[in-house]
């Protein structure tokens, strides 16, 4: 965690954070899109 830090804060131009904040976002979309996939496939079974 420390190297990515250190890269974070080296690169505080709007192009680092930018990269940055796409990545924790794109993470956070695939997160939420596999667990609305496995709550659904879930819940497809409980009533089916």
């Amino acid at each position: 965690m420390q190297g990515f830090n250190d890269v974070f804060w080296r690169n505080q131009n709007i192009v680092g954070i930018a990269l940055e904040c796409g990545i924790c976002l794109g993470m956070a979309a695939v997160m939420t899109a596999i667990a609305v996939v496995v709550f659904k496939r879930r819940l497809a079974t409980e009533l089916g």
